[in-house]
């Protein structure tokens, strides 16, 4: 959860990481902007949902970036650093929900991005559902080298020109698709079930194609345009079993 800590240990298994190192302060942000060449991401120690992320094209920029950088309460970089400074990559962002037991993924799906809320840089309001090997092997090796046990979520960028995927981040909990895996193939609930009972997963580890579904994702496109074509044309998963709930969503008190 300490991204400082987590881009050494990728980089040492062989799983590629943006350009770029943990920085102590301001001073040390700028240095390493310049070596990298701009634009350049600033991104915090601890961090969800693209909070505290910037983009910076200059100086004064890495410089605002880093005074806006603040950890969650009660957290502090365990590496005494509290953010990171990386080459900009240009591409697109999957995201790769899996449940892992004692290191080993036992199920997990690969899904891109197309639409977010907020933008530029929240949750997936809208996903394509792929099969990306390099993906799903870069997240084995990671798992087994953490030794996590549970549900994860861990975060890429597929770099436009090379096609190669890099690292952003993990995300050690249930992420906001985990459950639309029951709507892919792959059903992440079922399998922890399984683990948990001590039986053998027996069901699809992966997708099983290479391009599957689209899905406009509940409450998150209906938030970022309650008039989007994608909520007619696309499936998608609602709660619709339980009414309250999406009331509750799309018409909030006080709104």
């Amino acid at each position: 959860i300490d991204k400082t800590l987590l881009m050494p240990i990728a980089r040492r298994l062989g799983v590629g990481v943006p350009d770029g190192d943990a920085v102590a302060g301001e001073d040390d942000a700028v240095r390493l902007a310049a070596e990298l060449g701009y634009p350049v991401i600033v991104r915090p120690a601890h961090g969800n949902a693209g909070r505290g992320v910037a983009r910076c094209d200059s100086e004064s920029e890495v410089r605002e970036a880093m005074r806006a950088v603040r950890a969650p309460m009660g957290w502090a970089p365990s590496s005494g650093c509290p953010a990171l400074v990386q080459r900009f990559v240009t591409g697109r962002n999957y995201n790769r929900p899996a449940l892992a037991w004692d290191g080993r993924e036992v199920a997990g799906f690969t899904r891109r991005s197309v639409r977010h809320y907020p933008e530029p840089a929240g949750p997936g309001a809208v996903s394509c559902y792929e099969r990306v090997p390099a993906i799903a092997d870069a997240n084995r090796r990671l798992l087994e080298a953490l030794g996590i046990t549970g549900f994860t979520g861990t975060q890429f960028l597929v770099e436009a020109s090379t096609g190669r995927p890099y690292l952003i981040e993990i995300n050690r909990r249930i992420t906001p698709a985990t459950h639309t895996g029951s709507l892919v193939g792959v059903d992440l609930a079922a399998a922890f079930a399984a683990c948990a009972q001590g039986l053998p997963w027996t069901g699809a580890t992966d997708l099983a194609s290479d391009e599957g579904p689209t899905i406009a994702l509940f409450p998150q496109e209906w938030m970022r345009d309650p008039a989007s074509p994608l909520l007619n044309s696309l499936p998608n998963d609602v709660p619709w079993d339980e009414p309250a709930v999406v009331r509750a969503f799309l018409d909030p008190p006080g709104r």
